[in-house]
């Protein structure tokens, strides 16, 4: 059978996509929740909340999104300044909140579009933003609540209430049939941004709108649509349909010479809106360690002279997801975690789970650790829920308890948050059916101890658990040397799980990656090599899109043609031989000196007229390498 390249990816992705560092999840639990910082106080100054001309650009801002990172005294603010978007496999800013709380862990998550008297975890939104997330088409505020409350952080609107815009519109002198036209041109723009209405269908949907906002903003008044139309020539100079090209500039809130009233009441509900989340900012500062705001990037150039004069200058401004972590962390993920040890691999299987899987995987594990080495330490563990064995709280905690004694046996980490937090949220997974397959390390142990971690792969098929342990092993052993490039990492790992698993009778080498290159083919839209997937964590999100064809399908490819272009022509040798030359030179200059090119052109370039033979041509290359 075909060995699936990247097994059940589409959900790994969801849950772990940035944790996966050339492959591997970071496993680490320094940031638990603690008490408000005594004596240091989070207090915006709220005058310094104003509108910007639309030529007063933040110059560390090239576009958007990005992300901005405050701190100050032990306290982290991330604003995720999103572009306002739906698609959550695809699009730029539902990657960058994914990184966002994956990077942060935050405690407490601020979202647009939610009035904060919801409270906590507003059920209702809750439940919606589920629904929508589901469907895979979901606003930015939808996904980051989801993935906040999957997280356990807290979730919390950062809206006003709706009677706060009226009185800031109303105390600036301006009448509820001023407001009304206002709320119904801001409202036009999303109906006319649908498709170009009938002036009967503009009409009908505009009496229905405004009936909704008398209602949500308790206006008594008669004002109709004839009414708006009436208004809106009188102040504007045009009639409605003339005018349509400019509502959406008047009712933004940019700064200008002579504003409209239009314009002036959008400033003025902005400003309502700045003052509640400034505020609201403060307040979690004051509660919490780590809070991030998920918030469209017009909020953010409102806030920016705000938060630096709160939080300090910030400490990291980018559009680019990949930097999303510190160069500390970047530094720490390519760093040699591994060792060459006689202990082997440790294993851990909730009880009523299939035995028989924690078996075919460890099969796989020890074919890899006859090949390479044993390398680690390594704790393994096998999580499901076949429909018994974790029914109540006791099994969830025994889950829980020996999760955090891997991290957190002999360090000054409390195992009670730790079982609280992570240990319960992992054992949840497996109890609530998540598929997941990933490589993690708990860098608190001492020494660093990998964990191999398998949850509920039970229905993968007796081919692919093998394999799956071969790949997740392989990782061991390569962070045991200097750091790869991705396309490396996960190619080697995929090559040799097939190599192996055909040795194993786990499939055949020839299918898997002829698999692999039937999707590289197939993958319309593709334009970037494995040159851009040197390093997944600096990315752009354009090329972070194609990351299973570039790293894995393609990098598999990769490090056959490498193979090809060496002395040896053998597997074996790649892993045995290459790698040590890696801590001694370097990955470049060891990939020069092993394939005979004479620079990395050379090899990409190569490479390249590779992957331009006939398939079949390079399946009797495939098939001429040695063990």
């Amino acid at each position: 059978m075909i060995i699936t390249c990247l097994l059940a990816w589409n959900v790994w992705t969801r849950f772990l996509f940035s944790m996966l560092t050339l492959g591997i999840m970071g496993g680490s639990f320094s940031d638990m929740p603690s008490d408000p910082v005594r004596g240091v106080m989070f207090e915006p100054d709220l005058e310094l909340l104003q509108p910007r001309r639309a030529e007063d650009r933040d110059l560390d801002v090239t576009g958007t999104p990005y992300v901005a990172h405050f701190e100050r005294d032990g306290r982290d603010l991330l604003f995720v300044a999103a572009r306002h978007e739906q698609d959550i496999e695809r699009d730029p800013t539902h990657e960058l909140v994914r990184r966002a709380i994956d990077w942060l862990d935050p405690d407490v998550v601020i979202v647009e579009g939610v009035p904060t008297s919801a409270g906590e975890n507003p059920r209702r939104f809750l439940e919606q933003a589920r629904r929508r997330v589901d469907s895979g088409m979901a606003p930015e505020s939808m996904y980051a609540a989801i993935l906040a409350v999957d997280n356990g952080s807290i979730v919390i609107g950062g809206e006003p209430d709706p009677s706060a815009t009226t009185d800031a519109i109303r105390d600036a002198g301006f009448s509820d049939e001023d407001l009304l036209a206002f709320l119904l041109a801001r409202r036009s723009v999303q109906m006319v941004r649908r498709g170009n209405l009938a002036e009967d269908e503009f009409n009908r949907q505009a009496k229905r709108a405004l009936d909704m906002l008398k209602r949500k903003f308790k206006i008594q008044s008669e004002f109709d649509v004839r009414d708006f139309r009436t208004w809106f020539k009188r102040h504007l100079g045009e009639s409605f349909e003339a005018g349509l090209r400019q509502i959406k500039s008047e009712v933004g809130p940019m700064l200008v010479d002579d504003p409209s009233p239009l314009r002036q009441m959008s400033i003025l509900a902005m400003k309502a809106r700045e003052h509640n989340l400034a505020t609201l900012q403060a307040d979690m500062l004051q509660e919490h360690e780590r809070v991030l705001v998920v918030y469209g990037s017009g909020h953010l150039r409102w806030e920016r002279r705000m938060l630096e004069d709160m939080m300090g200058p910030p400490v990291l401004v980018s559009e680019n997801p990949g930097v999303a972590r510190s160069p500390a962390d970047i530094e720490i993920m390519r760093s040699i975690w591994a060792t060459r040890i006689a202990e082997p691999p440790q294993y851990f299987m909730n009880e009523g789970y299939d035995e028989a899987v924690m078996e075919m995987i460890r099969s796989g594990i020890d074919v890899t650790r006859s090949y390479l080495g044993n390398y680690g330490p390594v704790q393994v563990f096998v999580l499901g829920n076949t429909g018994k064995g974790l029914d109540d709280q006791a099994s969830l905690e025994v889950i829980a308890e020996a999760y955090c004694d891997v991290h957190f046996g002999n360090s000054r980490h409390s195992m009670e948050d730790c079982i609280q937090y992570k240990g319960l949220e992992l054992a949840r997974k497996a109890r609530d059916g998540a598929q997941e397959a990933y490589l993690s390390y708990a860098m608190e142990a001492r020494p660093p101890i990998a964990e191999l971690v398998f949850i509920n792969t039970h229905d993968w098929g007796d081919d692919v658990l093998p394999t799956r342990g071969i790949h997740e092993y392989t990782h061991v052993y390569q962070k045991a040397f200097e750091f790869t490039p991705t396309w490396m990492m996960e190619g080697s790992a995929e090559l040799l799980a097939c190599h192996l698993g055909e040795k194993h009778g786990w499939g055949t080498r020839r299918a898997f990656m002829e698999h692999c290159a039937h999707r590289i083919e197939h993958a319309d839209g593709l334009i970037y090599t494995i040159r851009e997937m040197e390093d997944v964590e600096t990315v752009s999100p354009a090329v972070k899109r194609w990351y299973r064809e570039l790293a894995y399908d393609s990098g598999a490819w990769a490090v056959v043609y490498m193979i090809t272009c060496s002395d040896s022509q053998s597997i074996r040798d790649f892993f045995i031989g290459f790698y040590p030359e890696v801590n001694q030179d370097g990955w470049e200059r060891a990939v020069l000196q092993y394939t005979g090119h004479s620079d990395l052109d050379a090899f990409y370039s190569g490479f390249e007229v590779f992957m331009s033979l006939p398939l079949e041509e390079r399946l009797k290359i495939l098939d001429s390498i040695r063990d």
